[in-house]
């Protein structure tokens, strides 16, 4: 195998699609978004940035909405599309055990990248696409501006990451939705 044509030290192992040379893992790797403008077409640009998008919204999740006294959802803009937008999640797959909390978890990054700018490194499933066009839907109708729509999105991804688990398993957030929408189920007594 040939040396890596940035370095000419090391066995190049990956085809870079910009350069379109065939370049070794580290000098991809710190290369990359550097000396190098990545393309999404790189596998390897998606996969890390990716894993990056999901620390870092992670690390995001945690540090917002721990205040609650200033909660968001007590913003009658906010309700306005959460409500409608969980309902939909509650009556249209609460009863398809095949959903999980992480389905809608990762679906809710996916969409908050893509509002960001960054949607040409993912794709969406059959089920994601229908989950986002029906937030698509309600916040045009509600004539939600970006910025709120990536904090929605954000808060309802903390509702999911502070009950999943538990007795319910990955299925908690669901049964979350069930107390608020049909006031039934353990975390019935929650929403009267």
């Amino acid at each position: 195998m040939a040396k890596c044509t940035l370095c000419n030290t090391k066995k190049s192992k990956r085809l870079c699609p910009v350069i379109n040379e065939y370049i070794c893992p580290e000098c991809c790797g710190s290369k990359r978004g550097v000396e190098i403008n990545c393309a999404p077409e790189c596998s390897f640009y998606v996969q890390c940035k990716r894993r990056e998008n999901e620390k870092a919204i992670g690390k995001l999740v945690k540090e917002s909405f721990n205040d609650e006294y200033n909660d968001l959802f007590k913003d009658e803009r906010v309700v306005n599309v959460a409500g409608p937008f969980e309902l939909y999640i509650f009556e249209n797959y609460y009863n398809d055990i095949r959903v999980k909390d992480n389905n809608i978890y990762q679906c809710l990054l996916k969409m908050y990248y893509t509002l960001d700018g960054q949607g040409d490194i993912y794709t969406f499933d059959e089920f994601e696409t229908e989950l986002f066009n029906k937030f698509k839907e309600v916040v045009k109708q509600e004539n939600t501006p970006v910025e709120l729509q990536k904090t929605i999105i954000l808060r309802l991804m903390k509702s999911i990451e502070q009950v999943t688990g538990g007795i319910f398993g990955n299925r908690n957030y669901m049964e979350m939705l069930r107390g608020q929408f049909t006031h039934t189920g353990r975390m019935g007594g929650m929403f009267l």
